[in-house]
């Protein structure tokens, strides 16, 4: 955040600030594929297929919280 004093550590518990700041500097895309698996005429189970990619344009290391 922009004119802040960096001497106080940020409030993680705070979920629209910790998201706000995160956000620009950890992009995440996410793609979900849904499908029914029918191996036999009488079973049929539903599963997902999800795919994550989250970039780091921090410029450092996030650590870990």
């Amino acid at each position: 955040m922009p004119n802040e004093d960096h001497t106080v550590r940020p409030n993680y518990n705070n979920r629209e600030e910790t998201s706000a700041r995160l956000a620009p500097s950890l992009p995440m895309d996410v793609q979900v594929l849904h499908y029914t698996f029918q191996p036999v005429d009488e079973y049929k189970q539903r599963m997902i297929v999800l795919k994550t990619k989250i970039t780091n344009k921090a410029g450092r290391r996030f650590p870990d919280g």
